[in-house]
């Protein structure tokens, strides 16, 4: 539920470390904004390799897993 989303949101690590970093002035509103937008580029461009990529072939679906 979003009631649910807003209450874990509320509690992530990594949004509390970015206030944190910002309150103690170890890193601007620009930095994180450069880092968050390096972050959205590599994860965009992992997903589009990920689309593009040929499916892999069937026979080998079963393979390394632990019985």
């Amino acid at each position: 539920s979003e009631k649910e989303f807003n209450f874990w949101k509320k509690k992530c690590p990594i949004a509390k470390y970015e206030k944190y970093l910002k309150k103690k002035k170890i890193l601007s509103k620009n930095k994180i904004k450069d880092i968050k937008s390096s972050i959205l580029k590599k994860i965009d461009k992992s997903f589009k390799l990920a689309i593009n990529s040929r499916l892999p072939n069937p026979k080998y679906a079963k393979q390394h897993l632990y019985n």
